[in-house]
């Protein structure tokens, strides 16, 4: 699971991703991020995102998982921000 914010928060759930691929997956999504230019109003716009991640723990109810990577997110935030944040379990 991974939660994204940059004002908004949304969430995707990659079922059967272990670690290593999760890993793999978020960090190609932030850099793609990261190198998209868009247009707006005639002017070039670059973003980018920080990424909370978890991974689902046995009898874990969905709300600790997603406050496991919200927790993630927040500590990415704080630390510099365009960043992936895995928050072990």
């Amino acid at each position: 699971m991974l939660l994204l914010n940059g004002g908004k928060e949304f969430l995707v759930l990659l079922p059967n991703a272990d670690a290593t691929t999760l890993n793999d997956l978020v960090e190609r999504l932030r850099l793609i991020i990261e190198k998209s230019v868009f247009t707006y109003d005639s002017k070039r716009i670059s973003i980018s995102v920080t990424i909370g991640a978890a991974t689902l723990i046995n009898k874990d109810s969905f709300d600790s998982f997603a406050s496991r990577a919200d927790r993630a997110r927040y500590v990415g935030e704080e630390i510099g921000r365009n960043r992936y944040q895995y928050e072990l379990a």
